[in-house]
């Protein structure tokens, strides 16, 4: 009888324990993160990040320094949304510390456009999204599935945002060697997005 009841304790503890686990564990990976903006903001149990900002521009940010290679770094991942891509715009964004603006690059399936901008917080709070550059070129994946990897490039000062391989360039209007916050940045509905992957190459051209 008691083995019954210990096999039955086991079987009944066991989710609650691992529910407690994965809930320490989404806790500790939202540490660090800025967020404003956004009706939501957690991470699921693959730790991917869940956000959504249905009224208007949300964004979470948090301060990473980049990897240190000496031709090009980059930042990506995948994109899944819950809903139709054309309810919602995401892009990533990076910035400085010491700087206001924060910039941002993505795809945009309602305008049908990469672009390319600056992200800027006005005195009540309200964010603001000014596009500086934009390529016209409609993408579409049927798996609701979008990638992102967005390139600096040191030489040229250039970031180059390719989206499903598509690539947009852009010369930036601040040093690439400023960047040390990186983050999201949405209007829309629900948005399933992978933690941001670095990479980078070394090189002497």
């Amino acid at each position: 009888m008691k083995r019954r009841s210990d096999a039955y304790a086991e079987k009944v503890m066991r989710p609650i324990i691992i529910g407690i686990f994965l809930s320490l564990c989404q806790a500790l990976f939202a540490q660090g993160w800025q967020t404003s903006r956004l009706d939501t903001f957690f991470f699921d149990a693959d730790n991917a990040v869940v956000l959504s900002a249905s009224q208007q521009y949300g964004f979470a940010l948090r301060q990473q320094q980049p990897p240190n290679f000496n031709q090009r770094f980059w930042i990506e991942g995948n994109i899944l949304y819950e809903n139709s891509p054309r309810e919602s715009d995401l892009y990533f964004i990076f910035g400085h510390a010491s700087v206001d603006s924060i910039w941002a690059a993505g795809y945009s399936l309602r305008q049908k456009q990469i672009i390319f901008g600056r992200v800027g917080i006005q005195t009540d709070g309200e964010i603001d999204f000014k596009k500086l550059a934009s390529k016209p070129v409609e993408i579409i994946d049927f798996r609701k599935k979008y990638v992102y990897r967005i390139i600096f490039a040191h030489k040229t000062n250039e970031m180059i945002a390719e989206v499903n391989g598509v690539p947009m360039t852009v010369k930036l209007p601040f040093p690439i060697g400023l960047l040390d916050q990186f983050g999201y940045l949405l209007k829309g509905k629900r948005v399933r997005v992978e933690l941001l992957r670095f990479g980078g190459k070394n090189g002497t051209q």
